[in-house]
């Protein structure tokens, strides 16, 4: 990664991470508003989201991965291996065991906290249908588009110019915010924004460890397939 993000040859840095992020966050908003206007399905907002999402990282993170010979070189972009299995599962622990950590302090800090339930996969009232899609861009979708916007683009774009400790706490901040919208109440929207962003921060160390963008996105889709998994035992839908 360091070779790489030293790279003069590379033009790409702020711009890019600005276009990816707050795209992601106005590509959000606008699709939320389309569908609550429209009185569309919820599972046409998740669909849309994603692929405004990946238009906007093509868009602007396109460019460079041209000029640095391919993705995979300028942004770490690449599928997991059988061989990050063990890093995978003790990552995944750290970052849940992070989260929980961070979930523990903040509650005992604001007693209001202590009632609430947060979750990056909602499925509150969902029908079949929705249920299938959510459980499908939860866990294959989103972890790799996610990581590639997140740990990819924007945390090596900021890198290259505040270092990777501005670069992680930022994006990771970010990162959470991304998901504030889920929660019914401010007090939920700042547990989850604070938790995911320390789940973030541990994605980023991951990232700069292997330099690559596969471990992560595992880590994340496991992370999400487990949190699926306790909303559906939350909603009785599993027994």
């Amino acid at each position: 990664m360091t070779a790489q993000l030293s790279d003069p040859s590379i033009r790409w840095g702020i711009g890019q991470a600005v276009w990816v992020v707050f795209g992601f966050f106005a590509s959000l908003a606008v699709i939320l508003f389309i569908v609550a206007v429209a009185g569309l399905p919820g599972p046409i907002f998740t669909i849309a989201g994603y692929v405004a999402e990946t238009g906007i990282i093509v868009l602007a993170a396109g460019p460079v991965a041209r000029h640095a010979g391919g993705w995979g070189a300028a942004f770490g972009w690449g599928a997991p291996r059988w061989a990050d299995g063990g890093l995978v599962l003790l990552w995944l622990v750290i970052s849940y065991a992070a989260k929980l950590i961070i979930a523990v302090v903040l509650v005992l800090a604001i007693p209001q906290l202590h009632h609430e339930f947060v979750s990056n996969v909602r499925i509150d009232g969902a029908t079949t249908a929705a249920l299938v899609v959510a459980g499908v861009f939860s866990i294959l979708v989103a972890p790799p588009i996610e990581e590639l916007a997140f740990r990819g683009v924007a945390l090596r774009a900021v890198m290259r110019r505040y270092g990777f400790t501005a670069a992680a706490i930022s994006t990771s901040v970010l990162f959470g915010l991304g998901h504030a919208w889920q929660e019914p109440t401010p007090a939920a929207a700042l547990l989850i924004t604070v938790t995911l962003a320390g789940f973030g921060y541990a994605q980023c160390w991951l990232v700069r460890y292997t330099a690559r963008l596969g471990p992560a996105i595992a880590v994340h889709a496991l992370s999400n397939a487990l949190a699926f998994f306790l909303a559906l035992r939350t909603a009785g839908i599993l027994g």
